[in-house]
């Protein structure tokens, strides 16, 4: 049921595609979609030279979830999805990017999406993490860490330094909860009651991390806890507020794993406090999509949104600072923020590890 306004606009869009599989070295298609949502078709395919992946023009073919999984998610939610993997037409393992297409009245009449192949991508970063690892060794070289070769003491080792990390901050919360009981001022006892809360938080995404098992953690068990800890802080808050957890097992290193929760949990603290006025009720939702190369975690709330400053930025504040810190320094990410009357979406990616 596509409009002729609709119609013409994909046409704009796929006579532009051949210019941009020539700069990207990528086949791009535009896939468009059934009322249901539960399929859809190739309307237009832009092959990458003598560098595409396929020796067919596959325009007119039929798209399946089970093959796609992340354009029908991009259909659905809206959401732009970078490198991860899909089963090609031609039934070969591929890197995806998806980017939905609206309209004029912001509704989505299609999906445009970008392969490559997945095969030399993983072998490059490979590459560039072995150069690293090799690099960090030879700097690191003598340090009493090197001399632990077995797998089970340097995981012991991180445990303890969680553990030594846990406990500094909790000392450091303590001193800053007597500074909150003998200010004077409500402005400066806000700011510390807003420290000592993250502080806290950051305390115990530590101490999940040092009852770990693994060297490896699964991050949607994390961010259950994490979930479960936030909901009790929105009920001390006087708000009902249900966070809702969906997503795929995803297995990252502790490190990883750290900066997540933080902007995770700096991303629900926003949504309870700013989000939602006092005695509110409403949703949050965390959605995680497992990807190859980067993974994407979306934070959405259905509270009152607020004016941003830029669609690709984090308004101001010391919270969405740490977030923006978090995504773009520490997991080298991208971050993008939709604020509305409807609510907040925060999408943010990180790269996988490859080893």
């Amino acid at each position: 049921e596509l409009r002729h306004s609709d119609i013409e606009q994909i046409k704009n869009i796929a006579s532009m595609i051949p210019y941009f599989c020539e700069l990207s070295n990528a086949d791009i298609f535009i896939d468009c979609f059934m009322n249901d949502g539960k399929k859809g078709i190739v309307v237009f395919h832009g092959k990458a030279g003598l560098n595409s992946l396929y020796e067919n023009n596959i325009q007119g073919e039929i798209v399946l979830p089970q093959n796609e999984p992340i354009v029908f998610f991009t259909l659905k939610t809206g959401k732009a999805i970078r490198d991860a993997k899909g089963l090609s037409q031609e039934k070969k393992w591929v890197l995806q990017r998806t980017v939905p297409i609206y309209n004029d009245e912001k509704r989505i009449i299609g999906v445009l999406v970008e392969e490559r192949n997945m095969t030399d991508n993983i072998k490059t970063i490979n590459k560039l993490e072995q150069m690293e690892n090799v690099t960090r060794d030879m700097v690191n070289r003598g340090s009493s860490f090197q001399n632990f070769s077995d797998e089970e003491d340097k995981l012991m080792i991180v445990q303890e330094m969680h553990h030594r990390i846990k406990n500094n901050l909790q000392i450091i919360s303590s001193i800053l909860s007597m500074q909150e009981r003998r200010s004077r001022t409500d402005e400066v006892k806000k700011a510390l009651k807003d420290n000592i809360y993250r502080i806290k938080s950051i305390a115990q995404i530590h101490e999940m991390l040092m009852t770990a098992d693994e060297k490896k953690m699964n991050i949607i068990e994390q961010l259950q806890i994490l979930a479960g800890n936030m909901a009790a802080y929105a009920s001390s808050e006087e708000k009902k507020i249900k966070i809702n957890l969906t997503g795929s097992p995803l297995y990252i290193n502790s490190e990883k794993a750290l900066s997540v929760l933080m902007a995770v949990n700096e991303l629900i603290t926003n949504s309870i406090r700013h989000g939602y006025a006092e005695n509110e009720s409403g949703n949050i939702n965390i959605t995680v999509v497992k990807g190859t190369i980067f993974s994407t975690i979306i934070v959405e709330d259905d509270g009152k949104g607020y004016k941003l400053k830029n669609e690709k930025q984090c308004a101001g504040g010391l919270g969405n600072e740490i977030i923006s810190m978090m995504v773009h320094d520490k997991l080298k990410g991208s971050l993008c923020i939709d604020s509305g009357d409807k609510g907040t979406c925060v999408t943010f990616d990180f790269k996988m590890d490859t080893n």
